[in-house]
């Protein structure tokens, strides 16, 4: 029996994983679901279209995302570093210290920006049953 949402989640992940182009995808769809009317046919090619859409535009928010996070990290690495630095005299700054807030607080905004670009990317796959090969 046929069901719209199995057939949208199979010809999505075919779209994604086979890298499909509209008119391959669309051609691949209507051969395989003659027996469905024009009308259903044209929704089914509209969702799946829509879903490997906003994955390509995803796949591009993972790779800032991890970006993202690396720089995070290592700012708030530079700012902890410095202030230790500083709080047991390796640089020479007898008498005082000198706490590196910006950094650290830059570096954790930042860090929050990159999981939640990834997680977008990671919520889609998993809200979608998107099974990348």
């Amino acid at each position: 029996m046929y069901n719209r949402n199995e057939a949208i989640n199979k010809y999505t992940n075919l779209a994604i994983n086979n890298d499909w182009d509209f008119s391959k995808m669309r051609n691949t769809i209507r051969e395989d679901l003659k027996r469905l009317d024009e009308e259903e046919l044209a929704l089914i090619i509209n969702y799946v279209d829509e879903k490997k859409s906003r994955f390509d535009a995803l796949k591009s928010d993972k790779q800032i995302g991890y970006a993202s996070i690396i720089a995070g990290l290592g700012l708030i690495g530079i700012g902890v570093l410095f202030s230790l630095g500083t709080y047991f005299d390796l640089f020479g700054t007898t008498g005082g210290w000198v706490l590196l807030y910006g950094p650290i607080v830059s570096g954790f905004g930042i860090l929050g920006f990159g999981i939640n670009k990834k997680g977008n990317y990671d919520r889609f796959i998993n809200s979608n049953n998107i099974i990348l090969n």
